[in-house]
C-alpha cells in the first residue's frame, strides 16, 4: 500500500484528498459563521 502513494496516480489521489479536506473545512467554517450571524 505504501508503494501506491509513490506513483503519479497515488500522488494525484493525495492532492485531491487534501483539496477536498480544505474545501470541506472552509464550507463548514462558512456555515458556522452564517448560522451564528443569523442567530445573533
Amino acid at each position: 500500500m505504501a508503494d501506491f502513494f509513490t506513483t503519479p496516480a497515488g500522488i494525484a489521489v493525495l492532492i485531491v484528498a487534501q483539496c477536498l479536506a480544505v474545501v470541506a473545512f472552509v464550507m463548514i467554517s462558512l456555515l458556522f459563521l452564517v448560522y451564528g450571524d443569523r442567530k445573533i
